[in-house]
């Protein structure tokens, strides 16, 4: 099964989907490889968004007069 080394590789996981895999040999299942996408591939994460308000340029000014006085 190549899908869950390319799962493993893809996204980090090697450690914990080899213990789950294991896991389920042991027990003498065989993974289901839409099951473990599901449980070990990140999500889809909203990023936030930041708005960045620009100080007008003669902000800038003051501080260069308040460090040469």
């Amino acid at each position: 099964m190549v899908g869950p080394l390319e799962l493993a590789g893809r996204h980090g996981v090697e450690a914990v989907l080899a213990e789950r895999l294991d896991t389920l040999f042991e027990a003498g299942e065989l993974p289901d490889l839409k099951q473990l996408r599901d449980e070990f591939a990140p999500r889809q994460t909203l990023c936030p968004e930041v708005v960045v308000q620009m100080p007008p340029v003669s902000v800038y000014d003051e501080l260069l007069d308040e460090v040469a006085a």
